[in-house]
């Protein structure tokens, strides 16, 4: 029971960083694209 719920966590854990990932890449990716655009 206890490892399944380490298991769960973790992998939540994976996800979050995953999305924060993404998301800071994609945000980074965006404003290079928005300062090319407008220069």
């Amino acid at each position: 029971m206890l490892v399944c719920k380490f298991v769960i966590a973790v992998l939540n854990l994976k996800m979050l960083l995953i999305a924060t990932l993404y998301s800071t890449t994609g945000r980074i990716s965006c404003d290079k694209n928005v300062s090319a655009t407008q220069s």
